[in-house]
């Protein structure tokens, strides 16, 4: 089957040539199933519009055969630190699209949560505090091109962390792990939570950040140089950033978290709207990523018609 099936309207023939760690996504999920033919059969590749190549785990470049007109996807929600292959010319060559975290990649990945979960999370009261230190840091990959590592370690000399991840465990939790869930529910528990990316690049915002805003922590972040372009609010978050090292950040937070007033300023923002911008990014991330992806390879072939 060539592109002039494509080009007259049979579905998109999406090709995922190697794994995401081990697995592939759950296309079957995807809203947009029925509309493109997702797939990880490798006899399928001389047939593929497009194939999807996760580029942390991509080692072979040079020897998958790529046929004219085919549509190659460079994928990666890795930042570049971690992919050093995404700032080698000679490889990232071979590649029509970029599918990554950053805004400005042809189908932009991201961490952020859906907007019904944003609203479903500040209708809701503010947990009480009610963990056994002041912050609280989930982190077990030891990951660090950020120096998040040395930096938690020199903060913990200054001020309690209950530490549940691998790195620097001195907690271990009470209850049964259900994952996600439970970590939301240990996390609201605590007034601060420690939220270190693993490199500093400009819209390499995670989880990390993410889910203390949901779940009622303030978050202590580590990261992205633009990560005010991710906050929903004003003054939702503590910028290592603004302090001189550790010991002048602990310090600051001991303070705050005996001052009850100044403490609440910081979840002031749920109870406004949120902030326009943060708004577009959720509707630019509302349709599944992979969708997305199908849209732009459907418009390609109709554009550019059989190679």
């Amino acid at each position: 089957m060539s592109l002039d099936g494509a080009a007259a309207g049979r579905k998109a023939i999406i090709l995922f040539y190697n794994s995401f760690f081990g697995s592939y996504p759950d296309w079957a999920s995807f809203p947009c199933s029925s509309e493109y033919r997702f797939t990880n059969n490798r006899e399928l590749l001389g047939n593929a519009d497009a194939v999807v190549f996760h580029l942390p785990q991509w080692n072979e470049i040079g020897t998958v055969p790529k046929r004219r007109g085919q549509i190659w996807v460079a994928w990666s929600m890795e930042s570049r630190g971690h992919t050093p292959v995404r700032n080698d010319p000679a490889i990232m060559r071979f590649f029509d699209v970029q599918m990554t975290f950053e805004r400005s990649a042809d189908v932009w990945c991201s961490y952020l949560p859906k907007r019904e979960e944003w609203e479903a999370a500040v209708s809701k009261p503010i947990p009480l505090k009610t963990g056994t230190a002041e912050a609280v840091m989930f982190q077990s990959a030891p990951s660090d091109l950020s120096g998040r590592n040395a930096y938690a370690a020199e903060f913990m000399k200054y001020m309690s962390v209950n530490s549940f991840g691998n790195f620097l465990r001195n907690k271990h939790l009470s209850v049964e792990d259900r994952g996600f869930s439970t970590k939301m529910d240990v996390v609201s528990k605590y007034k601060f939570s420690i939220s270190f990316e693993n490199t500093i690049e400009n819209d390499y915002v995670t989880e990390k950040f993410f889910q203390p805003l949901l779940c009622g922590s303030v978050p202590i972040y580590m990261g992205a140089p633009n990560i005010d372009e991710f906050s929903p609010g004003d003054h939702c978050y503590i910028d290592v950033r603004k302090f001189s090292g550790p010991k002048a950040l602990a310090a600051y937070l001991t303070d705050l978290a005996r001052d009850e007033a100044e403490y609440s300023r910081y979840f002031e923002w749920r109870r406004k709207p949120l902030r326009p911008s943060f708004l577009r990014l959720l509707e630019d991330g509302e349709t599944e990523a992979f969708c997305r992806l199908g849209q732009l390879v459907a418009q390609r072939i109709r554009r550019d018609g059989p190679a």
